[in-house]
């Protein structure tokens, strides 16, 4: 076979029209799987944070509500700020682990609900400092304004919190 007979630039030709098109499809073909398993461990990742966070939230709902129910508020606002929790909300945010979260909506809406649940905790705190000095706490609870100002927030993080669980929810469900 001669390097100038039509018979060898008709059978090179199509071999390497072939060789590219095999390649470039197996290329694209490796792009689309290698996009697609990262996407789903992505997605894997973020359930993962969003139900732990959420597990946390739903612990600190049980017990603001039963701060709001308890009829000697007065002695639960004393150990209120142990009680809560935001220690995956701090690793997660410190280990940058809230990157795979992308939409900012359901990220506001969680971070709304955890600085509501550290305002309740640093007002128990002043709350429990404060109460030391008092002779009379029940007395004191029902004239300072710390009290209504605990009640405040603690109604204001039950609101927070449900915005955050409809929004974890959205994501979770799908």
């Amino acid at each position: 076979m001669e390097f100038f007979s039509l018979e060898f630039w008709q059978s090179f030709v199509s071999n390497a029209l072939a060789t590219f098109i095999g390649a470039g499809l197996g290329v694209l073909g490796a792009l689309w799987v290698s996009n697609y398993q990262e996407r789903k461990s992505e997605e894997e990742r973020k359930k993962k944070i969003l139900k732990q966070l959420f597990n946390e939230l739903v612990l600190n709902l049980t017990h603001l509500s039963g701060f709001q129910k308890s009829q000697t508020r007065y002695k639960e606002a004393l150990v209120l700020s142990a009680l809560l929790r935001n220690e995956s909300w701090k690793a997660f945010s410190d280990g940058g682990e809230l990157e795979w979260i992308k939409d900012p909506s359901l990220l506001y809406n969680i971070s709304e609900a955890y600085y509501a649940i550290r305002s309740v905790m640093s007002l128990s705190d002043k709350y429990c400092q404060v109460s030391m000095l008092e002779t009379n706490p029940m007395s004191f609870w029902t004239s300072s304004n710390l009290a209504s100002t605990i009640e405040y927030g603690v109604q204001y993080a039950i609101e927070s919190l449900d915005l955050a669980f409809k929004e974890i929810k959205k994501h979770t469900e799908n």
